[in-house]
């Protein structure tokens, strides 16, 4: 009798607390499927089959009609809950995302879906008798030319799902001394491109460094194709290494890293041109830039 009352006890523990276990292991699930949702939700997204569109920023969004016309709203995510500011007909739990597909799941409404593609490029993308070769053709031509940059110089970002460009505007050469009686370090030379309006931030740099008891040369950076493999800076060569400074559509800084790629500098008179074209096997740190104009010292 008495082995029969502990049983039912236990048994009566076991069903309060599996619940809680269950609850605590999809909670767990959810922080890592939801762990990157905040650049995941970045950029343009479609509603199939109506074909309008969202464009996600870092704390605004834009829709766009299909008569073209655009409605901008602020927005809050709080793990995967999305509130879009004075419309409750998007927001709600978004159950799933990934690079081409995002559901939200609406508050007493059912789920909605998005779409990384519009309709058109759906259809055109599908296997099949549908379409012809030049359909395909006239497709091609059209994303090149949604891929055209909109600035003569440039920065293009490809950070996971933020795909963006920024206008480069200053490139200056300088100079960062170790601090005076300092017995061990290195001195600095930089090429940082800055990107922005008003307050300029560098986007992208090319760093050497130099023995602490070496004077960096003040002469222009040589002109030359530089194949950066390292992401080390080497103070007997001098050779560069290429650092990212990833910001969004509101110049707010995503991240920043050491990257390998192919950088050249060319000049035509007092032009410098300047190139860079990242050779990261992740597709999430892809970058690359072209800059023409006048180096500053």
């Amino acid at each position: 009798m008495c082995n029969l009352l502990i049983k039912s006890k236990f048994l009566l523990f076991y069903l309060l607390l599996l619940p809680l276990v269950l609850n605590s292991c999809n909670n767990d699930y959810d922080d890592e499927l939801y762990d990157d949702v905040e650049y995941m939700i970045l950029g343009d997204w479609y509603l199939n089959p109506d074909g309008w569109k969202i464009t996600f920023y870092d704390s605004t969004c834009e829709t766009t009609m299909l008569n073209g016309t655009k409605k901008k709203y602020n927005y809050t995510l709080i793990d995967n809950y999305l509130t879009i500011e004075n419309s409750k007909n998007i927001s709600g739990f978004i159950t799933y995302i990934d690079n081409d597909i995002m559901r939200i799941q609406r508050d007493d409404m059912s789920y909605i879906e998005f779409k990384r593609k519009p309709n058109d490029d759906l259809n055109d993308s599908d296997s099949g008798n549908g379409g012809s070769n030049n359909d395909n053709d006239n497709g091609n031509n059209n994303n090149n030319n949604n891929n055209k940059p909109p600035y003569t110089s440039y920065i293009h970002y490809r950070y996971y799902n933020l795909d963006c460009y920024h206008e480069i505007t200053l490139v200056k050469q300088e100079v960062e001394f170790a601090p005076s009686g300092t017995i061990s370090g290195c001195n600095y030379k930089y090429l940082n491109c800055y990107i922005g309006d008003t307050r300029k931030k560098v986007g992208f740099q090319f760093e050497s460094a130099y023995d602490l008891y070496e004077t960096p040369p003040t002469t222009p950076w040589p002109a030359m194709e530089y194949d950066i493999t390292s992401c080390s800076p080497n103070v007997i060569t001098h050779y560069p290494i290429a650092r990212v400074f990833v910001y969004d559509n509101n110049m707010s800084l995503k991240t920043q890293y050491p990257t390998v790629g192919v950088g050249k500098i060319q000049y035509s008179g007092n032009k410098l041109i300047f190139d860079f074209t990242s050779k990261e096997k992740v597709s999430g740190y892809y970058v690359d830039l072209h800059f023409e104009g006048k180096l500053s010292y």
